[in-house]
């Protein structure tokens, strides 16, 4: 069992598993946390994407945003994985929209590299996280930033490449009922230990 350090505000505790040592460092403020994830390789960044499919209720919208090749729709694959969805998972760049309707809970994975925020707004996207026209599921936005208006609540992901991988940050925007980061990072640790975190005040 790891024991805690303390000092400046910053807790430092140390754990072991069975794929070796994970370091966790905990800065704590009253705008919350984020999580720096370091992706070693793509089995790394799917299982992070299976362990946010495990841990978020249906309704809930993830905000992807990275680079052209920083694993975006990686982390897709290992969502719909873990789902339980079987259909091969690609990017829907030219098709806006891939439904994915017959795992545990629907899939909705968009694309919006080729669109401008202009040519966003009137498509509605809101109903696809309101509850109003569709089966609720979880939502992944790839190039969020092209959202002329973000939902009231979200979990972002931002990837960007390592030199030995990828790093992932992680926040939750507004309030996902039940969930919260300390929750996330335990899951982490338990289920995906190939995954290794650092927690910084939000």
């Amino acid at each position: 069992m790891g024991r805690p350090i303390v000092g400046n505000g910053v807790v430092v505790k140390m754990t072991r598993s069975q794929l070796g040592q994970v370091v966790t460092t905990c800065f704590y403020g009253a705008r919350g946390m984020t999580l720096e994830l370091f992706l070693p390789d793509l089995r790394a960044t799917q299982s992070l994407g299976a362990a946010i499919a495990q841990w978020l209720p249906a309704g809930t919208v993830i905000l992807l945003d990275g680079d052209l090749g920083a694993g975006k729709t990686s982390l897709v694959q290992g969502i719909a994985a873990e789902l339980g969805i079987v259909e091969p998972v690609v990017s829907p760049t030219f098709v806006l929209v891939n439904e994915y309707l017959e795992g545990q809970i629907p899939l909705y994975h968009f694309d919006l590299y080729r669109l401008s925020p202009e040519e966003v707004e009137p498509l509605t996207l809101d109903r696809y996280w309101d509850g109003a026209e569709v089966d609720p599921g979880l939502v992944a936005i790839e190039w969020s930033e092209r959202l002329p208006e973000l939902p009231m609540s979200y979990l972002r992901v931002n990837l960007q490449d390592d030199r030995e991988g990828r790093r992932a940050l992680v926040s939750i925007v507004g309030e996902v009922p039940n969930r919260d980061l300390e929750q996330f990072q335990k899951l982490l640790g338990r289920s995906h230990p190939e995954v290794r975190v650092t927690v910084h005040d939000g």
